[in-house]
């Protein structure tokens, strides 16, 4: 796994890119949030800029050694001394979902919690897994793929009925298990314009990823990087 991480940031070197932008993820169970310090030195010496502390789901597997819901005061230390290590080296520590370790409820502490209420999830509209066997999947909570690149064409997946399912259930707040039971990301309530606001967003993320693909303006960014 070091190899191919090391083997992607020395092509972006020699390609005098920015992306992509590679961030190591760390797991928060109980047993593994100690070595966090050590884990931010390893992405230092890789040459990743950035580590993320993601929150552990809540599973029969690893029942009770969530750190975002059961050891929140061992993860913030942990946390705090991982900080600690990664300043001197430029390394950035981000949290996900920012709040996991904070005094507020959990983001999956509770199947289904009152009122009308949906993930913060904009997933299913910006961003894919695939798996080195080709299957597609909207998140790594995600247990059954949405289809298989050897057999389908990625926009097919992407436009299917399983992907068009998934975002019907984010708007309405009728979610599948997957996401009530997922740490990744905070309840909030359902709102009448969450269509509106979902297309917003898709077209703020579309107008981003066109500038990114502008001859001129990476010119002007290699200018003044120079």
């Amino acid at each position: 796994m070091t190899d191919g991480i090391r083997a992607v940031i020395r092509h972006r070197e020699r390609a005098g890119r920015r992306r992509p932008d590679v961030k190591l993820l760390f797991l928060g169970m109980d047993e593994t949030i100690g070595e966090l310090p050590a884990f931010v030195r390893l992405a230092h010496e890789l040459g990743a800029r950035t580590v993320v502390l993601q929150a552990m789901g809540e599973y029969e597997q690893v029942k009770g050694r969530s750190v975002a819901l059961h050891h929140r005061p061992l993860g913030r230390r942990c946390l705090d001394a991982a900080r600690e290590a990664a300043g001197p080296l430029g390394v950035t520590i981000e949290l996900f979902p920012p709040d996991h370790l904070s005094d507020g409820p959990a983001a999956g502490g509770t199947p289904v919690p009152a009122g009308r209420r949906t993930k913060d999830c904009f997933f299913p509209w910006d961003r894919a897994v695939v798996t080195t066997g080709g299957d597609v999947l909207p998140c790594c909570a995600a247990e059954t793929a949405f289809g298989n690149l050897r057999a389908r064409a990625f926009a097919d997946i992407w436009r299917g009925r399983s992907y068009r399912r998934l975002r019907g259930a984010l708007l309405s707040g009728d979610l599948p298990l997957m996401c009530r039971t997922c740490t990744g990301q905070a309840w909030r309530a359902v709102r009448a314009g969450d269509p509106v606001r979902a297309a917003a967003r898709l077209e703020r993320i579309r107008f981003r990823q066109r500038l990114r693909r502008s001859r001129a303006l990476r010119r002007l960014r290699e200018a003044v990087r120079r």
